[in-house]
């Protein structure tokens, strides 16, 4: 199915997301978005994924305007919800995927699959035999929280791809994969565009570039460049690194009992250091925050006065301008990019003072621009006497 997005335009009441993007990803093809955080490229997701509508509140007295047109096989769409993307076939796997920690592998597979239609022993036999190998290692007993990084990515993989979508869509995919791992699901990825599928890649490595066969990058909201991967030299590709990775190899460390932090992990770490240290974890859409989350509810839920309205006002005023963002209170989190709220959780927990911030992967998924500034607070961070320590899973 191919997908055409016509003047699309995103307006909040204080800034303008999207600028009129113009871009078409055809079917049997693999697509790449690149842009830097805040770009653009989560919000142009979610709009074809129907969590951004025509009209969508997202916060307290907020609302977020849309204009423009969806097309899908030259047909004009209108998403009212979720739910209306998935019927139409478009399905997204997320940087950190949506799955029930509390739940087996096998139990997340089965949300959104129709009872009745499907049985446990046929689980493994509707998708080509090439996908069962990115899950060898993973028992279809195994509580999701009990996951790596890498393997919740592959499970939630595994789960969109047993909708038969047409349109699928994968942010970050390779950003906690090895490079082996990575090679196997542009393999895998390559086989399903072989036959017909439709595949949109959100990436901000280069070398996932060499797998995909046409480029779009956004800046500021508005399309800057669409070219075909076989027409870009080793000049461009060198440019594109510059422009969205950085390599913090020597600083980051490995802790004994601190990688692959899970919520439970995190809960006990807290406890344990009771103020005196700070812990975010990759996982910072649900580990260190949460979407539905006001910024107010986000930035004060560490910060002791949070019952008093107007010191609640006034420190999340202050978070944000140290963070640098352009965001209101009372909007939702929801609507941050990734930088912009790895930025604002860092904030939140350097204003706690601790004597030491332990950080799992922290530029994963971070453009270039976004990398450089968290590592020069880091660093200021441990001049300044506090401890940083980089974990990595």
């Amino acid at each position: 199915m191919n997908v055409k997005l016509s003047g699309i335009e995103l307006n909040y009441s204080y800034k303008q997301v999207l600028r009129g993007v113009n871009v078409e990803f055809l079917e049997g093809k693999i697509h790449a978005l690149l842009g830097e955080n805040g770009a653009g490229k989560s919000s142009l997701m979610k709009i074809l994924t129907g969590f951004i509508t025509p009209v969508s509140s997202r916060g307290s007295d907020l609302s977020a305007v849309l204009k423009g047109k969806i097309l899908l096989d030259d047909k004009e769409v209108v998403f009212k919800k979720p739910a209306h993307s998935l019927k139409n076939g478009i399905s997204c796997v997320y940087q950190h995927p949506y799955l029930s920690d509390s739940l087996s592998v096998k139990e997340n597979l089965r949300v959104g699959i129709k009872s009745g239609k499907k049985t446990e022993d046929q689980f493994k036999d509707q998708l080509d035999e090439l996908v069962l190998p990115l899950l060898e290692n993973i028992s279809f007993e195994t509580k999701a929280g009990c996951l790596s990084g890498d393997q919740r990515f592959f499970v939630a993989f595994y789960a969109s791809l047993l909708r038969n979508p047409k349109v699928l869509i994968l942010d970050e995919p390779t950003a906690l994969l090895s490079e082996k791992q990575s090679e196997k699901l542009f393999f895998v990825l390559r086989n399903f565009a072989k036959k017909g599928m439709n595949i949109i890649v959100i990436t901000h490595k280069p070398e996932d570039l060499n797998f995909c066969d046409d480029v779009t990058r956004l800046v500021e909201g508005v399309v800057a460049e669409s070219v075909v991967s076989e027409s870009m030299d080793n000049n461009q590709l060198k440019n594109y690194s510059e422009q969205f990775t950085v390599d913090h190899g020597e600083r980051i460390s490995e802790t004994e009992g601190l990688t692959n932090l899970t919520a439970k992990k995190c809960y006990e770490l807290r406890k344990k250091y009771s103020g005196r240290a700070a812990i975010i974890p990759t996982d910072r859409t649900y580990l260190a925050s949460n979407p539905n989350l006001t910024i107010t509810q986000l930035v004060c839920s560490t910060f002791s006065e949070s019952k008093n309205p107007k010191l609640r006002k006034a420190h999340t005023e202050e978070i944000i301008k140290k963070a640098e963002i352009n965001i209101r209170p009372e909007e939702k989190v929801f609507n941050l990019s990734g930088g912009m709220l790895q930025r604002l959780i860092l904030e939140r927990e350097l204003f706690l003072n601790p004597e030491t911030i332990y950080l799992e992967d922290p530029f994963q998924g971070l453009d270039y621009a976004s990398c450089e500034r968290l590592s020069e607070r880091l660093s200021l961070c441990e001049k300044q006497g506090t401890k940083v320590v980089y974990l990595k899973k």
